[in-house]
This record gives structure tokens, sequence and C-alpha cells, in this order.
């Protein structure tokens, strides 16, 4: 979505650039939203401090059409895109529990899952 708004935005095409960076901020508050921040301790902060900056440089970008404050955006987030991508494609460990004497599998989920 970064850059697909990057793009309309050197294109001079502010539909597909509000629509686009619409859809970051969404992924963006999403992530921010489910941040545990009592259990998460000082990663959690981090992430916290590091959507935050996500929102207002997005944001700015989007107000004043400076091509540079996106630039920066995905330059912050393609290093975390790539962890989520990876931790997306490890295969789910299975974890057997006995209920009422019957085995019940389940799976652990993956942390968190985004595609900017």
């Amino acid at each position: 979505s970064l850059q697909s708004a990057r793009e309309a935005l050197i294109n001079g095409n502010p539909g597909l650039q509000g629509e686009q960076l619409g859809r970051a901020l969404a992924i963006i508050g999403e992530l921010q939203a489910a941040l545990n921040m009592e259990e998460g301790g000082e990663i959690a902060a981090n992430l916290n401090d590091l959507y935050s900056f996500l929102t207002v440089e997005i944001s700015q970008a989007n107000i004043t059409k400076d091509v540079t404050r996106l630039n920066n955006a995905i330059k912050t987030v393609a290093p975390l895109t790539e962890a989520w991508v990876e931790l997306a494609s490890r295969p789910k460990k299975v974890e057997v529990a006995r209920v009422g004497g019957r085995p019940i599998e389940g799976s652990r989920s993956v942390a968190f899952q985004a595609t900017f």
C-alpha cells in the first residue's frame, strides 16, 4: 500500500494515493491496537512508538504531498514487513492436549501478519 501510494503521489493520482494511505494507516492502527502494553514490556512500548511515528509520517506525507516523508515510512516499515512475512511462513506448531481423556489438537497462531 505504501509503495502504491508513493507511485500515486508521484503520478498525481490523489484518489489512489488516499485509498492506499488509508489502507496502510488502517493496518498500522490494527497492529498498534493489538499491542499488549502490560505484558509486552519494552518491545511493546518500542513498537507503539514506531507505529505512532509511521502514522505521523504517512499522515504528513498525505497532507503535504511530501514524497520524502513517505519514503521514510517505507524505509522504516521494510524490515518489519520482512520479519512479518518470515513469521507467517513458519510452520505452525501443533500441540496435543487431553481433555476428558481424549486428545484435542490446537495450534499456536502467528503473532501478527500484515501486508504492506
